[in-house]
């Protein structure tokens, strides 16, 4: 089955979540992200920043100890335009260097879709001329974390999480340990699964497989 789902919540740990839409394995799910600060198509404010999650999504059948398939069929920008910083990430360079780095900016880039290629829109003369391929891939994605935990999406883990990893592309299969059962709405217990994205906004289609234990 396909189902269509437009998010209106979003949440920004990783964890035994209300699912909300309930799926089969074999299903697939066509939806949408915000970015990393929570901006929406539209360039709003629509969930609080630090990789707000689409979903969670549960898998009806899945149980601990069973392994659950997820493959990326679709991502595709759906705005034109996306961000960086003009600074380095302060925690992947030494803390004493860190420390030294001004304030960073934001940098908007133009997503020219058809043409495949993202260039900044304003840049300096030694960038002017330098358009990167679009290559889209979701930065944090995961399953419900084992032991009642709820873990900031900042983090990564067996679960999933911020892993921002450029391999998670159209096509890949990505394969998750179920660990926990899920109680949607006090009702039926299940796996869940959640998405988010980095610094662009992706519509995606996922279909769901759940591998024999």
């Amino acid at each position: 089955m396909i189902h269509q789902f437009v998010p209106q919540l979003y949440f920004n740990t990783i964890g035994k979540h209300p699912p909300i839409l309930m799926i089969r394995d074999g299903d697939t799910v066509i939806t949408t992200t915000v970015d990393a600060r929570g901006w929406d198509k539209n360039g709003e404010s629509a969930a609080t920043r630090g990789n707000p999650m689409t979903g969670p999504f549960y898998v009806e059948g899945a149980m601990p100890g069973d392994t659950l398939a997820v493959r990326f069929e679709s991502i595709t920008p759906n705005r034109d335009w996306a961000w960086t910083t003009n600074m380095l990430a302060p925690a992947v360079i030494d803390p004493s260097v860190a420390a030294t780095l001004p304030a960073s900016d934001i940098v908007r880039w133009t997503v020219d879709v058809p043409q495949g290629v993202a260039f900044l829109e304003d840049p300096t003369p030694g960038l002017a001329e330098l358009k990167l391929p679009l290559r889209p891939f979701l930065g944090c994605f995961g399953v419900a974390p084992s032991n009642g935990q709820f873990i900031s999406t900042a983090t990564s883990g067996s679960y999933g999480g911020n892993m921002d990893y450029k391999g998670l592309v159209t096509g890949t299969t990505v394969y998750f340990p179920v660990l926990v059962m899920v109680m949607p709405c006090k009702a039926m217990e299940k796996s869940s699964v959640q998405v988010s994205k980095y610094r662009w906004m992706f519509g995606l289609l996922l279909a769901f497989k759940k591998a024999k234990r």
